[in-house]
């Protein structure tokens, strides 16, 4: 009875060759369907082993091929293949005609158990052996230590690639055991499945308290709309802040401030849950608290100093006025009025600044025009005399340069 082995590797085809002759079965081989299918019309085996994947014509096309000759498809095929293994290549052989579908590697009495039951199923007749196996071959020989190397090389991989994820698993759990800041893992369900002792620590939970927990009983219920909508947005894959604040409650109802630095965790390109960095904040943002609260007071306390010094310096004026209306020396009268000029002046500038929001510095185009009004005022000067043109850039100068200034267009 003679096999026909059609495989592209030529060790395959050659251990192939081996395996059955050692059983007592004459073989032929070819390199791929376009070959074989030259010599299977010239001498039509009992069988056909094939693999699939080869050039010019694989093992699929070849069966198509035999099954649609009428002369040849009676013949049985079987496959033998290592890279299509999965259940819809199986189905698609089996549905071509092919009598069975083999994955590599097996076992050479198994295989050879295989061949002897098609033999039988498909009456090619009870195979006797025309030469007895040597107790020993060498083509098992080989066969057998290529299949062991290959297993020995799989479980070093596995072994080595165990024991790098154990590593890097303490390495990991080591970093996060003893971080300054709780880390956490939440499920797309809003639940947590990690938590590492910094949380327990903050939150006041145990880790078993920790782990049937949900977000919406951590998170403070003004801010919980806000930390939800993010957190669906992260998982959908949306563009959203990673880092933000918000207020969060322990088991004991306390209200604390948290720094959230938020990530994904994706397995296959999918997004399977969220991790989170959370670091308390609250000593901070009370700080900042107190400091806006002292700002505020500064500023308030800025403004009513502003407010008097301009009352008394206007006081001052007044004072002036009275003594400059009671004087008979003309040069009495114009003394006190420049002095009284000069008081006006640098009380405007504390007005403008009560006035403005900035506390330390003053905008000098709305403070010349001011004081030129009010100059006019003072003196009564009627505008066909007097035509003011004034050129001011629009900046701001500190009361340090601008009382100094001031006093300068006044003269």
């Amino acid at each position: 009875m003679k096999i026909m082995a059609v495989d592209d590797i030529k060790q395959n085809r050659y251990l192939l060759q081996k395996l059955l002759e050692g059983y007592g079965y004459s073989v032929e081989t070819a390199e791929n369907g376009v070959e074989a299918l030259e010599k299977v019309r010239k001498s039509p085996p009992d069988m056909i082993i094939t693999d699939v994947l080869m050039p010019k014509m694989d093992g699929f096309q070849l069966c198509r091929t035999l099954k649609c000759d009428e002369q040849l498809k009676d013949i049985p095929v079987l496959f033998y293949t290592a890279t299509y293994t999965d259940k819809k290549s199986r189905e698609f052989a089996l549905s071509l005609g092919a009598v069975d579908y083999i994955e590599k590697p097996i076992e050479p009495d198994e295989f050879i158990k295989i061949i002897r039951e098609t033999w039988e199923k498909y009456g090619l007749g009870e195979r006797k052996p025309t030469k007895k196996p040597l107790e020993e071959p060498v083509y098992m020989k080989l066969y057998n230590e290529r299949l062991i190397q290959k297993l020995e090389k799989k479980m070093l991989d596995l072994e080595n690639t165990s024991k790098m994820l154990k590593e890097s698993e303490q390495k990991y759990r080591e970093l996060v055991d003893n971080a300054n800041d709780a880390v956490i893992v939440i499920e797309p369900t809003g639940y947590l499945s990690f938590v590492n002792p910094k949380f327990c620590e903050t939150f006041c939970y145990t880790i078993e308290e920790a782990k049937k927990l949900h977000i919406s009983k951590l998170v403070h219920p003004e801010d919980l709309t806000m930390v939800t909508e993010n957190f669906r947005k992260r998982l959908a894959g949306e563009e959203t802040p990673r880092n933000y604040e918000f207020r969060v409650l322990t088991k004991s109802g306390e209200t604390i401030y948290i720094d959230c630095n938020t990530s994904i965790i994706e397995r296959r390109g999918e997004t399977v849950r969220m991790q989170a960095i959370v670091r308390d904040v609250t000593e901070r943002k009370r700080a900042e608290d107190q400091i806006k609260a002292s700002l505020k007071e500064k500023e308030v306390l800025l403004r009513e100093i502003h407010h008097r010094v301009k009352n008394n310096l206007q006081v001052v004026s007044s004072l002036l006025n009275m003594q400059a209306r009671a004087a008979k020396d003309e040069a009495t009268i114009d003394i006190l009025s420049e002095a009284r000029n000069r008081i006006n002046t640098m009380a405007l500038i504390h007005s403008q600044l009560y006035e403005s929001g900035n506390l330390s510095e003053i905008n000098m185009k709305g403070f010349v025009d001011k004081l030129l009004v009010q100059l006019f005022q003072i003196h009564s000067v009627p505008d066909r005399k007097i035509t003011p043109i004034v050129h001011v850039v629009d900046c701001t100068l500190p009361i340090s340069i601008a009382v100094p200034f001031g006093l300068v267009v006044n003269e």
